[in-house]
């Protein structure tokens, strides 16, 4: 499989190559920002752009639901992390904040929150600030996401590089030769975030049918900013050493899928991606394989269940979860986070746990006179770690 989507990279998207980068104002081509936007039905977008779309969608009938569906799953992920007590985000590769974006998302949830976005195009940049003007809680920087020095310190101005941040790559690594080493990039990005950090990756794969892959790659190498697809375990590997939560890593559609949710599978599924945690440092160097197995079979005692999400034994995580395992699943080195490994800053739970040197502390008494917590097993804060000392 490996070897079949290598192929389908280098064959794909080699035509009219164009670097991404912040650049000057070009109405000329369709851009990613302004081609996204059309997709989803907003207005900032050019006639070139919806010609863009039409084109797509005569092509690829329906193809405007891959889109919606990435959406869909920034959404999800950003409610998760509101849940999990994340207060700050950085959005790189943002585009048009529209649409239900980062910032519209939070607020449905908390007031106390912060979003940075980032974009190397122009015209998106100005169309955002003058979108954002009344919106003090969020900004955007004209900057470019191969110069992360650059974007984290314009992080550091906006947000606080100690405390936990979600780092969002929604639908632009892609955009990201090979020659820009993403691997890295990615990697430089995620170094400077504190523990308790999340980062979130959605990727065009080159998993998808030669025909549909042709089909977009033709259409993108027109536009100023060329498609680059990568294989599942290439796109897996942006994530590093981050702990992915569970589900795991694949079709957006199946990342936690609202209840009501009745998508199975996309219609053309072009889109790869996940959700991963920034473990503790600390809590890492001394917990053995054989402390987290106990701690994995005290949440299944508690729970009752196995391989359910959350509270599934280390050797469990990812089984048969979506079908075919990458790598990382199969090495069993995929996990979801247990708040016994380290606190959610800013998460207001009076019974979260803190991490210790090197001992899990028991769970604090919740004060006196304090609400019971009857959320449903399934929406509590319990994940369990890997380790790699972990047999399956």
């Amino acid at each position: 499989m490996a070897s079949r989507e290598g192929t389908k990279e280098a064959e794909y998207g080699m035509a009219k190559r164009k670097r991404l980068s912040a650049r000057e104002l070009d109405l000329e081509s369709p851009c990613a920002a302004r081609i996204y936007d059309a997709f989803l039905g907003g207005n900032h977008n050019f006639g070139v752009e919806r010609r863009f779309v039409e084109r797509a969608e005569e092509a690829l009938p329906g193809i405007t639901e891959s889109y919606r569906e990435n959406r869909a799953f920034l959404r999800r992920t950003v409610e998760y992390l509101i849940s999990r007590g994340i207060r700050q985000f950085l959005d790189i590769g943002s585009g048009t904040p529209t649409i239900g974006h980062v910032h519209d998302i939070a607020e449905r949830r908390t007031n106390d929150f912060r979003v940075l976005y980032v974009d190397n195009e122009p015209l998106t940049v100005m169309h955002s600030s003058r979108l954002l003007t009344e919106e003090p809680r969020a900004e955007i920087v004209l900057a470019d996401l191969r110069e992360p020095d650059s974007v984290l310190r314009a992080a550091a101005e906006q947000l606080d590089l100690d405390r936990p941040i979600a780092l969002l790559f929604s639908a632009v690594l892609h955009h990201i030769p090979d020659e820009d080493d993403p691997l890295s990039l990615v990697d430089t990005y995620q170094q400077a975030l504190a523990p308790d950090s999340h980062v979130v990756i959605s990727h065009v794969t080159a998993s998808m049918s030669p025909e549909h892959m042709h089909v977009l790659d033709e259409l993108y190498a027109e536009s100023a900013d060329p498609l680059f697809p990568r294989g599942s375990d290439r796109i897996d590997a942006l994530f590093g050493d981050f702990e992915l939560l569970l589900p795991g890593t694949g079709a957006l559609t199946r990342w936690r899928p609202d209840p009501e949710s009745t998508t199975t599978a996309p219609r053309y599924p072009i889109l790869h991606g996940g959700l991963a945690h920034k473990k503790h440092p600390k809590v890492w160097r001394t917990l053995s394989a054989h402390s987290l197995g106990s701690l994995a079979g005290k949440q299944q005692q508690q729970t009752g269940q196995h391989g359910h999400d959350p509270g599934p034994q280390p050797s469990e995580l990812y089984t048969g979860v979506l079908g075919q395992q990458s790598e990382k699943q199969r090495a069993g080195t995929a996990t979801d986070v247990d708040p016994r490994l380290g606190d959610r800053r800013g998460a207001g739970d009076p019974a979260r746990m803190q991490p210790g040197d090197g001992e899990v502390e028991q769970p604090r008494p919740r004060p006196s006179g304090a609400e019971p917590d009857h959320r449903p097993d399934h929406e509590r804060d319990r994940h369990v770690q890997r380790h790699h000392g972990v047999s399956e």
